[in-house]
């Protein structure tokens, strides 16, 4: 049916219009525990794939469901652009605690995400809400979700959450045009031990790491190749950190 809409309708609308012939179209917009099969029925159609520019997913079946499905997909559709395009928290609470202003795991949630995604091959990562307000709206159908700016209107005020500074670790330093790189662990990442690395588009060398551990610190040394030196540091419990070299 999605392939049908694509050919038909939706593809030919946009391309055919001066206004929108420049739009991306990305296809199945869902759990990534569709993919590939989703991909790989819609794609039977050579019209589809054509039109489609990329393919979406969204978070909330993340834990269950393997990141190694999106480098499955990426590998037999390598010309579509893969984006996480929806993340929020709070989805899985009940009402009364969907809302926890200052929330560090809730940021440590995001930069497991987003290392998790972009080193299989997602290109991009969108927070569903840019702001909301303390209640966690507005929304018209009583979904009230956390976001990484709350606004409070009557004190005019706004917090920023722990999750705005988690997500800057990438905004500020993965400019778009970045290239993830691979991470080699020569003798063994520690189990709570997550890692992104990339280069900038200013040339800048760029890693994310994260130490989930709640307990131990732990030790990293990060060689790169192309430098004689090597990068050491201490992670404390449950922190993250970005590093940046020429």
């Amino acid at each position: 049916m999605e392939a049908n809409f694509l050919v038909n309708q939706l593809g030919p609308a946009l391309k055919n219009n001066s206004l929108t012939k420049d739009l991306k179209i990305f296809s199945m917009t869902d759990q990534r525990g569709a993919l590939p099969n989703w991909i790989n029925t819609m794609f039977s159609s050579p019209s589809a794939r054509n039109f489609s520019d990329g393919i979406s997913v969204h978070w909330y079946e993340d834990d269950f469901k393997s990141a190694d499905l999106l480098t499955q997909t990426h590998e037999k559709y390598p010309e579509q652009i893969i984006i996480a395009s929806e993340a929020s928290n709070g989805f899985m609470d009940s009402h009364q605690i969907r809302m926890r202003p200052g929330d560090y795991g809730r940021a440590e949630k995001y930069v497991h995400s987003v290392i998790e995604d972009l080193n299989n091959f997602v290109g991009g990562w969108i927070d569903w809400n840019l702001a909301l307000d303390m209640a966690g709206g507005p929304t018209w159908v009583d979904n009230v979700l956390d976001s990484t700016i709350l606004v409070d209107s009557r004190a005019d005020e706004f917090l920023k959450q722990p999750s705005y500074y988690a997500l800057a670790h990438f905004s500020k330093f993965l400019k778009p045009g970045s290239r993830r790189v691979k991470m080699e662990a020569i003798s063994g990442l520690a189990k709570n031990v997550e890692m992104l690395g990339a280069v900038g588009v200013d040339g800048n060398k760029v890693v994310v790491v994260m130490n989930k551990d709640k307990k131990e610190t732990v030790h990293v040394s990060i060689a790169d190749k192309t430098r004689l030196d090597v990068i050491n540091l201490d992670l404390s419990p449950r922190s993250f950190v970005t590093i940046v070299w020429k």
